[in-house]
Formats: structure tokens, C-alpha cells, sequence
């Protein structure tokens, strides 16, 4: 029996260096002809998931171009395949064992599925986090995992994102047995030799808990029905039910084909780079002790909403009624019920609040029967340019030290939609030239002070970076 100890700490991510490793220690096992593995983690953490870099790369939006092989991947060089390398255990002739503590998440969590037998600490938490980033499990996890707990439950892992601790985990089935952390390698070890010479399950050719037929296909069907409004906007919730069914439906073999295609695919959608974004957004924002929610962050959001609020108005004041600038809003994926008071004590004008309250009350007011002077598909630009100008005139005049922390105010405190990122980080894909043009040419034709670009977005645009470049 051998133990493989994954060892990148703190949270032993599954980092180039470490995947070779790996690789290396399967070469002299296979080499040596050992009778069993165990893979524990070093320290208390089996593995977290990805590689943090691997992540930055994606928030940059760099994913173009560059590798589409499941996060920690680095582009720059040919590495080791996490879904090979998992396969490689999971045909290992010899029993290979995962003993799990702390954490085992997103590619951690799809390296232990192709373990024969896995044992678990009470402190352990298990999850395939992807979709929290906009991505999918890209390593077999939308294939194995329905294969241990049944495709429902798989399903609802995925798409909620959440942790499983322990004793669900065993009661599920995604663990085979609990040991105390300070006996955690004893037990695994015992497992191990029990196993010897005993047939090895393999998880992606399991066929007793997964359903099929149309069975699987009415599940997928109510999952997808279960979405909430903000997942049905954006493609990877789909991709990752698409994945999954494809394997209940036509075999591992076939799921696990697409799962590779739909992963490339959430690589390619701007949601991921735009939800990464706020991951990263929101640890630098802790690291620097940044105020970014409650009562602190008031001052700061009401400053952020106001060109919003003045160019509803303005809308109102062009025939669009206040309902339908909110469900432009709302297709958009922003609800702005969390500071809708707060948003109409903006607004100010008693006309708009009026016809919101009262459809009847007011010309503004009209259902949408063509009322609106101006394009529909310019609704948007000219309620969220405005937003940016002037998000870029409060970073020059330091109401906050990074682009990230305004966007990350705004979805913490006003319900900007996260797969978007945030406003600076949705304008990035247009630039600050092309918004500043919009802008420029729409002061230009109104009069409307609204549209009056802001000297900071002007900087920008002369100095040719983007909305988040710091």
C-alpha cells in the first residue's frame, strides 16, 4: 500500500506543480506494481479546487485563445489533463482510496469521484462549487456525481453550488464510510487493503443509482423549470443540465464528450469572466477592509444610482412608463426592489412616482403601445451609460480605490446581476470610447444633463484603457 499526499498548501489547489506531481507518483506506483493508494491531502484540506491563478486568468477574460481544459490549467505550457488523470485512477487495477478532510470542492471533489472508496472526517465538505463562477464541472464531476447520489440530487448540488458535510454526504452515498480525523489515515489504509483482490467500483460505469430514459429526462426537465430568474438569463446552469442528462441519457462515455464541449463553452460566455470577477472583487475588498455593504456603503450607492434615477426620469419624461424601464431592468437580470425607495427618493419627481404607483395617473405612465419617443433596444445604454460615467468620476475622486469595489457595491447592495459583474466590468466589452461617443452624441441631440459625459470617462477614453483597469 502507498500514500499519495497532496501537498500544496494552505488549501492544496490543484495547481500545475501539483498535478505533475501526481502523475509522477502514478508513474513509480504503476512502476512498482503497489498493491493499493490512498490520496489524503496535507494538513487539513484534501483539495479546495482550482488553481487561484487559473481563476485570475479566466476574470481577465484571457480564457480566449488559451487552454479549455478544466480550471487549473496553466496556458502557457502543455500540463497534465485533470480528466485523464482521474480516469487514470479510476482504472487503476488496484484499489485506490480517497481520504477526505476539510475541504473537497470543484476539481477536488471530481478527483475523489474516481477513487474506488472514499472516507471522510466529520469536518469535511464536499460540493462542485463551478457554477457559483459561471462554469460547469469540467473533470466528470456532472457524470460521476449522478452515478453515487442519483440524478436529482447531482442536479441540485450543481446548480445550488452548496457544501455537503459529512453525514449527508454518507447518507447520500457520495462517501462510503467516516473515520475521526486523527484515525483518518488508519481507516483509510484498512479500506484499502479490505479491498484487495475484491471487484472495484468504478463510478463512471455505475448504472444503479443514475436514472434513465425518461425518467432522467423529466428530472432534467423540472431542474430546469426550478431556475431561478437570474440562472434562466445565462447559458452554464443549461450547459451543466445538458451535460448531465446527456450521460443518464446515452452513457458516461457520451456525458462526459459533452460536458467537455458545454465547459469550453462557459469558458467562451462573458458570465464566467464576470462572476469570477466578483470573486476576486470581494477578497481584495476584504484584504483591504474595504466597506462595501450596510450603512457604510449608502453614501457611496446613492452617489453610484443617481444617474441611473436621472435617466429613468428622463425616459419618463419621453413617454416610457416606470414599469417598463423596470422589466428592461429586470431582462437585463437586475431587480431593483433591494433600493427601489431608495431609487424613487433619487428620482425626486413626483409625476414618476406617481405613475408607478398609479399607472392611470400620468401620460409617463402609458402600457407601451410604441409611446416611447426613443429606440427600445436604447433603453439600456441609456440608463446604464449614464451609471458607468459617473461610477468612473467617483473612482477619479477616490469614493472608492478600485473599479471592482464599486461593482461589488453594486451587486452587494443594489442587486446588480452577477453574471454581468458589475457595470464597469459589462462596459468593458464596449470601452470607455464607444461609450463616451453614445453618450456625447445623446447630450448633443436632448439637452439632457443626464447624457453629459463625465471628465473622468473623457480621461479614459483619451488614455484608451478600459472600465477596470486600475
Amino acid at each position: 500500500m502507498r500514500r499519495l499526499t497532496l501537498d500544496n498548501p494552505p488549501l492544496n489547489p490543484l495547481a500545475d506543480t501539483l498535478l505533475e506531481a501526481l502523475v509522477a507518483a502514478l508513474d513509480r506506483a504503476e512502476a512498482d506494481r503497489v498493491e493499493a493508494l490512498v490520496l489524503i491531502g496535507a494538513g487539513d484540506t484534501f483539495v479546495a479546487g482550482a488553481d487561484i491563478r487559473r481563476l485570475e486568468v479566466l476574470a481577465r477574460g484571457e480564457s480566449r485563445g488559451a487552454s479549455t481544459s478544466p480550471p487549473g490549467v496553466a496556458p502557457e505550457r502543455p500540463r497534465p489533463a485533470l480528466g485523464e488523470l482521474i480516469r487514470r485512477l479510476e482504472d487503476w487495477p488496484a484499489p485506490v482510496v480517497a481520504a477526505i478532510d476539510g475541504f473537497a470542492l470543484g476539481g477536488g471533489l471530481e478527483l475523489a469521484l474516481g477513487c474506488h472508496h472514499r472516507v471522510a472526517t466529520d469536518e469535511a465538505r464536499l460540493g462542485l462549487p463551478e457554477l457559483a463562477l459561471g462554469l460547469i464541472p469540467g473533470a466528470g464531476g456532472t457524470q460521476r456525481l449522478p452515478r453515487l447520489i442519483g440524478l436529482e440530487a447531482a442536479m441540485e448540488l450543481m446548480l445550488s453550488s452548496r457544501q455537503l458535510e459529512a453525514e449527508e454526504a454518507l447518507a447520500r452515498g457520495l462517501v462510503d464510510e467516516l473515520a475521526p480525523r486523527v484515525e483518518l489515515l488508519a481507516v483509510a489504509t484498512r479500506a484499502a487493503r479490505r479491498l484487495t483482490g475484491a471487484p472495484l467500483r468504478r463510478t463512471r460505469l455505475l448504472g444503479d443509482r443514475v436514472e434513465t430514459g425518461e425518467a432522467a429526462q423529466a428530472l432534467a426537465d423540472a431542474a430546469r423549470g426550478a431556475l431561478t430568474r437570474e440562472q434562466r438569463l445565462a447559458r452554464f446552469p443549461t450547459l451543466c443540465l445538458d451535460a448531465t442528462l446527456a450521460g443518464a441519457l446515452e452513457g458516461a462515455e457520451r456525458g462526459l464528450e459533452v460536458e467537455r464541449a458545454c465547459f469550453r463553452e462557459c469558458l467562451e460566455d462573458p458570465a464566467a469572466a464576470a462572476m469570477i470577477y466578483l470573486f476576486f472583487a470581494a477578497r481584495t475588498a476584504k484584504k483591504a477592509g474595504a466597506k462595501l455593504r450596510g450603512a457604510e456603503a449608502e453614501p457611496l450607492l446613492r452617489r453610484l444610482l443617481e444617474p441611473l434615477a436621472e435617466a429613468t426620469a428622463w425616459l419618463a419624461s419621453q413617454g416610457a412608463s416606470l414599469q417598463e424601464i423596470e422589466g428592461e431592468l429586470e431582462a437585463f437580470g437586475w431587480s431593483l426592489e433591494p433600493v427601489m425607495d431608495f431609487y424613487m427618493e433619487i428620482i425626486g419627481a413626483q409625476r414618476v412616482g406617481d405613475a408607478r404607483r398609479d399607472p392611470s395617473a400620468s401620460a409617463s405612465s402609458a402600457s407601451g403601445q410604441g409611446s416611447c419617443s426613443v429606440p427600445r433596444e436604447e433603453w439600456l445604454p441609456r440608463l446604464l451609460y449614464p451609471l458607468v460615467s459617473g461610477a468612473c468620476q467617483a473612482l477619479a475622486e477616490g469614493a472608492a480605490a478600485r473599479a471592482s469595489d464599486l461593482d461589488l457595491a453594486l451587486h452587494l447592495g443594489a442587486g446588480f446581476p452577477k453574471l454581468r459583474g458589475g457595470p464597469m466590468k459589462w462596459a468593458d466589452r464596449l470601452g470607455p470610447a464607444a461609450v463616451l461617443e453614445a453618450l456625447a452624441r445623446w447630450h448633443q441631440a436632448s439637452g439632457a444633463v443626464v447624457f453629459q459625459p463625465s471628465p473622468a470617462l473623457e480621461a479614459r477614453a483619451k488614455r484608451g484603457c478600459g472600465f477596470t483597469d486600475e
